[in-house]
């Protein structure tokens, strides 16, 4: 599932992202926008207010599947044999 949230521009908004599975091959991860600040055009054009609390502008669940051959961050598998690089 893919969206867009539309956001007024005048607004602080943070995204946070929090691993609530750990399965054998997969990862469940729990993501949430919400905004701290909104513009006070009023006041000037850029003020802003800090909000007494997060507004949360939306909530979304995603499951990351993980390979068979699982990669460490080099890139290389605990199972391949290392490159050997010739200079000439």
């Amino acid at each position: 599932m893919t969206g867009k949230l539309d956001l007024d521009p005048r607004v602080v908004a943070e995204a946070t992202a929090e691993l609530v599975r750990v399965g054998t091959r997969s990862r469940e991860i729990e993501f949430t926008a919400q905004v701290l600040c909104r513009a006070a055009p009023e006041r000037s054009p850029s003020a802003a207010d800090v909000l007494a609390a997060p507004v949360v502008v939306v909530r979304a669940r995603g499951t990351v599947v993980i390979p068979d051959r699982v990669r460490d961050f080099s890139g290389v598998s605990p199972t391949d044999t290392p490159l050997t690089r010739s200079d000439g």
